[in-house]
């Protein structure tokens, strides 16, 4: 019975391609015409894997060298601000490139014969995967001294602006110890340039201030009210980023 419904189906859309056919309705094209169709939606499809790639890519970038990562050592709290502070219109544009992807590849045999959550999988699976090997290997730090070098502003101010770290009105602050009275201290953001400001960062009875000392490098996480760091968490940030060997932001106009 359903493979006479099947049949009945396919002579009735034949019956309906033949009648355009007999009305001139249907445009026939050379098989040129598909072939630079062809090519052009590949050439798009490889441009949308590489943007995304990129965005991908940067966003670990940012996340590494921006002390974000040690946000994830301070509980639910620290938790809160790395999710306020994520990139997440990069996220977005990103998902979105995945999913341009996925529809163009949908034009091709292999695609369209791949179920849709099996390719949309394995399309962020590729994608995941070279983004985490090129920001592994360094190659966005490397693209940042490029730009440098060669006086690229909007690459390098790009990059730049990915590598801002937390400041103490976020409630978080990489910063470097000035002064030490009792439990509250001194400290200057750990941006070399002329907005790092000073702090002043009021620490928790729990914390020894003992094993402070001026100029260690600190990641202090609290409430900014007042002018105060009121904070609940510090941190060594020595190791929390990769980014001691490349050049310092340059200053948020």
């Amino acid at each position: 019975m359903e493979q006479n419904e099947s049949e009945t189906k396919k002579g009735t859309a034949s019956s309906k391609v033949l009648d355009k056919i007999r009305a001139q309705q249907v445009t026939m094209r050379p098989r040129l015409f598909f072939t630079f169709k062809s090519i052009a939606l590949a050439a798009v499809a490889i441009f949308t894997l590489l943007l995304s790639v990129s965005i991908g890519s940067f966003i670990l970038f940012s996340i590494r060298t921006s002390y974000m990562t040690a946000l994830l050592g301070f509980g639910p709290s620290g938790l809160l601000i790395f999710l306020q502070l994520f990139p997440w219109p990069l996220l977005a544009l990103d998902i979105a490139s995945i999913v341009t992807l996925e529809w163009m590849l949908r034009k091709f045999r292999f695609g369209y014969r791949s179920p849709f959550l099996y390719l949309l999988f394995g399309i962020f699976v590729i994608i995941l995967s070279v983004s985490s090997m090129i920001d592994v290997d360094h190659v966005s730090d490397t693209i940042l001294r490029g730009a440098r070098d060669s006086g690229l502003p909007i690459i390098g101010d790009f990059y730049d602006h990915g590598r801002q770290p937390p400041t103490p009105g976020n409630g978080a602050c990489p910063c470097v110890v000035l002064a030490i009275n009792g439990n509250v201290l001194t400290m200057q953001e750990n941006i070399p340039n002329e907005q790092s400001k000073q702090v002043t960062v009021v620490l928790p009875p729990s914390v020894a201030t003992s094993s402070i000392h001026i100029g260690d490098k600190l990641f202090v996480v609290g409430i900014f009210d007042h002018g105060m760091l009121n904070a609940f968490g510090i941190h060594p940030m020595d190791g929390d980023s990769d980014s001691d060997d490349i050049p310092p932001p340059a200053p948020v106009q």
